[in-house]
């Protein structure tokens, strides 16, 4: 329940539908000087990967932090990442 209303209000407090990322790479605008290559990523696909790498990240995590007192397990990170893809289904059933 956690990672849908997690996923769910990462969706929401993105304002646009479109992020905006600057890349490393620079390019030189003769009129301007230099300037920051831009690319535009759709947020559903930011927040997908974004929830899909936290939802297999905390179960590294928890056995790290907890000196191996808690165990890897496989069916917490798949109900993790369907939490996840359940969140962002609503937010996007929602802005539609």
């Amino acid at each position: 329940m956690a990672f849908l209303v997690e996923s769910w209000l990462f969706v929401r407090m993105l304002a646009c539908r479109r992020i905006e990322i600057c890349l490393r790479r620079r390019i030189y605008d003769m009129d301007n000087g230099r300037t920051w290559e831009f690319t535009s990523i759709d947020k559903y696909v930011v927040a997908v990967v974004v929830c899909l790498f936290s939802a297999v990240g905390s179960e590294f995590l928890q056995s790290f932090l907890s000196h191996g007192r808690r165990t890897f397990d496989l069916m917490d990170m798949a109900y993790n990442v369907v939490g996840s893809i359940v969140g962002i289904l609503i937010a996007f059933w929602q802005e539609r």
